[in-house]
């Protein structure tokens, strides 16, 4: 029998294992699975996740696009240099020289530029200067005696009689080319030497050529000596080498050729013009060529070189230029570009480069000097 006294609630026997506290509602449904929050989170993050897959390919479709637009403006860049260099020969031929010229100008531009402007640039001089009109002496005809002269008038001595066919008198000319030759006016000799063979080829030949040859050497060695006119120079050596053995002229338009291909890469295409300055400075030593003007040009363009390699962040190659610019001339300025572009390379902000075109000195002592050189 129960006790009377214990008035504490009491569960019925037939639930013995029935926990003996209520369970609020909150609690009823606390493993009912996440929550709302939990679920936001993970809905956000797969849009998320698929709008980054949206993005991605849309930039990689993007990227492809670019690439080709690349490539076909590279292509049509590169068909365009090829018809401008194509249509060079034919604006020499047609003599339109400002034309071609304008075709220079703009493939100049590129850098470096295409192969076409160096390999050109020889023929177009050559072109221009065999346009130049030369002075040819006009021969004054014979005139015939009036037939029916005029007591009153003195009758002029005769003049001696033509020595060919075309009413000139051949040996007159021959004698006053040699006159010019002795004197030292070469070009006047060449011009009249050339109106004689074009009034008769076959006229004392042997004689002409030999004075031809004779003239044209002696004015290109003139030329070279004075560094005038290099290009003239290049054609009268060509022109002497149909009538004999140029001899050491051969050696001055090899030197003068380099020096006028690096004229067209000054201040367009830096490496080139270092390149074919220093053949001429260290590998021939010939450091007083021009009067010293080959050496100020390659100073000065590797001075810039420098510059430049700084400027896009290539310091140590830009040491190494300094270097070498230093070791032709002591400059101040320099002296502290070399100094700041040492600092940046030895901070390891770009590797060290090694400079293939750093001038090393490889004189030949066996290569004769230019006429410009020799004591």
């Amino acid at each position: 029998m129960p006790n009377l006294d214990d008035t504490q609630p009491r569960l019925p026997a037939a639930f013995p294992d029935r926990p003996t506290h209520f369970i609020t509602p909150d609690e009823d449904n606390a493993d009912d699975g996440p929550g709302c929050l939990v679920w936001s989170v993970v809905f956000g993050f797969m849009l998320l996740l698929a709008l980054g897959v949206v993005g991605l390919a849309g930039l990689a479709g993007w990227n492809e696009g670019l690439r080709v637009a690349i490539g076909n403006a590279t292509a049509t860049q590169s068909s365009e240099i090829v018809a401008q260099c194509a249509r060079i020969p034919q604006d020499l031929a047609s003599g339109s020289f400002g034309l071609a010229q304008r075709r220079f100008e703009s493939l100049g531009a590129f850098t470096p530029p295409p192969p076409c402007v160096a390999q050109l640039a020889p023929t177009a001089t050559a072109a221009y200067l065999a346009s130049l009109p030369t002075n040819t002496p006009t021969p004054t005809p014979t005139l015939l005696p009036s037939s029916t002269p005029t007591p009153e008038v003195t009758q002029e001595p005769s003049t001696p009689f033509p020595t060919s066919a075309s009413g000139f008198d051949l040996n007159k000319l021959l004698a006053e080319a040699q006159q010019l030759l002795s004197a030292g006016k070469f070009n006047e000799a060449i011009d009249t030497l050339d109106a004689l063979a074009a009034i008769d080829h076959t006229f004392e030949t042997v004689t002409v050529d030999r004075l031809l040859y004779q003239a044209l050497t002696s004015e290109a060695r003139n030329l070279f000596r004075s560094g005038q006119n290099l290009a003239q120079a290049i054609l009268l050596t060509n022109r002497a080498e149909q009538y004999g053995n140029v001899g050491d002229l051969s050696y001055e338009r090899y030197i003068a050729e380099l020096y006028l291909q690096a004229q067209i890469y000054r201040d367009v295409n830096f490496a080139q013009a270092i390149r074919l300055l220093t053949q001429i400075v260290y590998q021939q030593g010939l450091t007083n060529y021009m009067g010293g003007e080959a050496l100020r040009q390659l100073n000065n363009q590797t001075v810039k070189y420098a510059d430049l390699l700084a400027q896009n962040g290539d310091y140590c190659g830009a040491q190494a230029q300094y270097d070498s610019a230093l070791s032709m001339f002591p400059n101040t300025d320099v002296s502290n570009k070399r100094a700041a572009a040492a600092a940046a390379c030895a901070s390891g902000v770009i590797g060290a480069t090694q400079d293939p075109l750093a001038p090393v000195p490889t004189s030949d002592p066996n290569a004769p000097a230019p006429i410009g050189q020799r004591p």
